[in-house]
């Protein structure tokens, strides 16, 4: 699961000025998914949304190595992964 969390914020990191604060990764344990959504999108209900829903911006951090560009945070991602 950590790869698909990982690879849902490095689409968001890529495109991060068309996606915005109002993008999120939504988790589905049962079949270990995850995936970018729009909370703002027109008929999305957080409420009806069986899955675990983090906001992107939670799971990025400032690249130590680059200034100026956003990373995957793992200890964020791992995190979220621990929570039952």
């Amino acid at each position: 699961m950590k790869e698909q969390i990982t690879e849902a914020i490095l689409d968001f990191i890529a495109d991060d000025v068309t996606f915005g604060d109002n993008f999120a990764i939504a988790i589905d344990r049962n079949d270990g998914t995850a995936e970018l959504i729009d909370i703002d999108a027109p008929g999305y209900d957080p409420d009806d949304d069986p899955r675990d829903v983090y906001p992107a911006m939670d799971l990025v951090r400032m690249s130590a190595t680059e200034p100026g560009t956003w990373e995957p945070d793992p200890e964020a991602i791992t995190e979220i992964i621990n929570i039952k």
